[in-house]
């Protein structure tokens, strides 16, 4: 049997480091993506809940009264959420008139002129999804903001 001689073990030193410092990068890659598309998943599930609400809450709207149409969105919001999200506010769902001629682009939405009915709701809201357990921005809270108008 033959022995490795002493330069044939200097050249092998650290060798374990390089692989360890591999996986360990391969590690950390591989949370960053996860934890990105966590966000991106919750950023559409957001999306979907207030799509959702604002139509609930235009099918519920009365040409003078919001009142059943934020009841209608907050119902509405309630049951699509996903867990751990706080529900819908009254304030974050507004009535008003959508009108792609006389409004202003991009969201041709506003409160009625005189004259003018209630047509539209926007349901607009902004939340912080709890990050996952070993987040590498320090559990960091990222604010997701969506919005949604439905005629």
């Amino acid at each position: 049997m033959r022995l490795p001689s002493q330069a044939a073990a200097r050249r092998q030193v650290g060798s374990v480091v390089i692989n360890a410092a591999i996986a360990l990068l391969l590690i950390v890659i591989t949370l960053i993506g996860t934890e990105l598309g966590y966000l991106f998943f919750m950023k559409r599930e957001l999306q979907k809940t207030v799509d959702l609400a604002a139509l609930a809450g235009a099918q519920a709207l009365t040409p003078t009264a919001c009142a059943r149409a934020q009841l209608a969105a907050k119902d509405n919001a309630a049951k699509n959420l996903p867990l751990g999200i706080a529900p819908l506010a009254n304030a974050e769902t507004e009535c008003g008139n959508w009108d792609p001629v006389f409004r202003t682009p991009p969201l041709y939405f506003g409160a009625p002129n005189p004259g003018e009915k209630l047509n539209a709701v926007r349901v607009s809201i902004t939340r912080s999804p709890s990050m996952l357990p070993l987040s590498l921005t320090g559990n960091a809270q990222h604010s997701i903001v969506v919005s949604a108008i439905a005629q």
